[in-house]
């Protein structure tokens, strides 16, 4: 399970799961606290994913950064 808790405040949070870092924006603006849980568990599958929330959430982007060497 990987929840991230965005708070009253914040409508947006960047997860980089390469350098475990959480930000809000920028990255001198960290959000480490908002996210629990394992970033290793953070991966989506090849295929369907499922992805819930609570809460008054209007958009989620995925970013595809895979590389291939």
């Amino acid at each position: 399970l990987f929840v991230v808790n965005l708070g009253e405040t914040e409508n947006s949070i960047t997860i980089d799961t390469e350098l475990m870092e959480a930000y809000y924006g920028t990255p001198d603006a960290l959000a480490n606290r908002a996210v629990d849980g394992d970033y290793d568990k953070l991966k989506l599958n090849v295929g369907g994913n499922q992805i819930s929330w609570s809460g008054n959430l209007n958009t989620i982007i995925i970013n595809n950064y895979s590389r291939w060497v």
